[in-house]
């Protein structure tokens, strides 16, 4: 079947237009595509993020349990200092305070002292600060 020149006219403006409307429809398709990118890699950013604080407050908890194993063996003097990892940026103060403990016969414990570790993270807006506390017998000699 053969078209005449004016049925051709006719159908050429609907090829245009269904064109466009492709057109229309890539270019919303993109636009979700690539908010969905960018919802994705802030989420990235975020995990991120959180990673790094985690294997930070780690190392904190990891230079504090040294310096507890370091500070045990030493003598009661000594057990009070302050120290600086200038890798973390963090301070780690050691206090020794008595400890008094009654037993059930009515006598107490001496030489018993409360070993506090407090370490202060620098960084960041506030400081952040975290402690132990460990119990050490240290018999007076």
């Amino acid at each position: 079947m053969k078209t005449s020149p004016h049925q051709a006219s006719k159908l050429s403006p609907q090829r245009h237009r269904t064109g466009g409307y492709i057109l229309l429809e890539l270019i919303i398709a993109l636009t979700i595509f690539s908010l969905a990118v960018l919802s994705l890699a802030r989420s990235l950013e975020a995990t991120l993020a959180a990673s790094n604080r985690i294997n930070r407050d780690y190392a904190i908890r990891i230079g504090m349990r040294s310096l507890v194993e370091e500070l045990r063996i030493k003598t009661l003097p000594e057990m009070s200092v302050s120290r600086i990892d200038e890798a973390l940026g963090v301070t780690y103060t050691a206090t020794t305070e008595p400890v008094a403990i009654t037993t059930r016969s009515g006598g107490s414990l001496r030489d018993l002292y409360a070993l506090t570790i407090t370490a202060t993270d620098g960084q960041g807006t506030e400081p952040l600060t975290d402690d132990v506390t460990v119990y050490v017998y240290k018999p007076r000699r």
